[in-house]
């Protein structure tokens, strides 16, 4: 059920009237985080990464608003109210750097880096397989009542664990110094997926 609004927005605000949007937003995207190819480990992932910052996070400069906000506005007279209501919660989408903090037998205990808010999580949302003290970068997405993971995941050594965690929570509280670090997270994240032979430390320079 969750997956298909989540379709539905992505198809609405991807058709042509947005194409030359979208074109601005990958190059504006990619520039921040690197260039991907379509023979890369993590080519799709990355690519349903992008398309959810531009769905969620990146201002129209045609409508001076996210899609997501701009999806709502012009169905808002017409959809019923459980939609409405469903949506508008997609506003409250927690974007950040999560830890696992436990694994129980379904459901796996993350914490958000930034404030250190713990969210459980169903693991019949993912195919990935979480393991203790993992890092990584996702969005949640509120739906009925429980937090759904939006697709797309971005994984960093734990390792750096205190460093990320001190920037994040620096950053907190300004919303584009935040996207900012994450885009270097993911642009660093890149470069180690690419160059298994050097150090974590030697890319992961935060």
């Amino acid at each position: 059920m969750f997956q298909e609004y989540m379709e539905k927005l992505v198809e609405s605000v991807t058709t042509k009237e947005f194409s030359e949007e979208v074109i601005k937003a990958k190059k504006e995207y990619f520039s921040n985080v690197g260039e991907i190819f379509e023979d890369d480990k993590y080519f799709e992932n990355r690519m349903v990464s992008f398309t959810e910052w531009y769905c969620f996070d990146r201002i129209s400069e045609q409508y001076q608003k996210s899609p997501l906000e701009h999806f709502i506005d012009t169905n808002m007279l017409i959809w019923s109210k459980q939609k409405l209501d469903i949506y508008t919660e997609f506003l409250k989408n927690i974007h950040s750097v999560f830890y696992v903090n436990k694994i129980k037998k379904d459901e796996v205990v993350i914490q958000d880096m930034s404030d250190s808010k713990k969210f459980t999580i169903s693991m019949n949302q993912s195919n990935l397989i979480f393991h203790k003290k993992d890092i990584f970068e996702a969005r949640l997405i509120p739906f009925k009542e429980e937090y759904y993971f939006s697709g797309s995941f971005c994984f960093h050594p734990n390792q750096i664990y205190r460093k990320i965690k001190k920037k994040l929570k620096e950053k907190s509280n300004n919303q584009t110094e935040k996207m900012k670090f994450l885009f270097l997270l993911s642009s660093m994240s890149l470069k180690l997926e690419r160059s298994r032979n050097i150090n974590y430390k030697d890319i992961y320079k935060i």
